[in-house]
């Protein structure tokens, strides 16, 4: 898995506090995609474990 970003503490994803990651090599190509540049290989490389333990230690998930 590819991240180009994280932030552990956004109030611009939606209603409410919440922690996001910003996945590089999306699949979906959804139209109006505000993320378009990053859907190809770009972004630092992690093993999914590493990033599911970065999520869980976030005090506000």
């Amino acid at each position: 898995m590819r991240l180009i970003g994280y932030n552990p503490c956004s109030l611009n994803e939606g209603i409410g506090l919440r922690e996001v990651c910003y996945i590089a090599e999306c699949t979906h190509k959804c139209h109006g995609c505000h993320n378009e540049k990053y859907w190809y290989e770009k972004g630092d490389l992690y093993k999914i474990d590493e990033v599911v333990d970065k999520l869980t230690k976030n005090p506000i998930t």
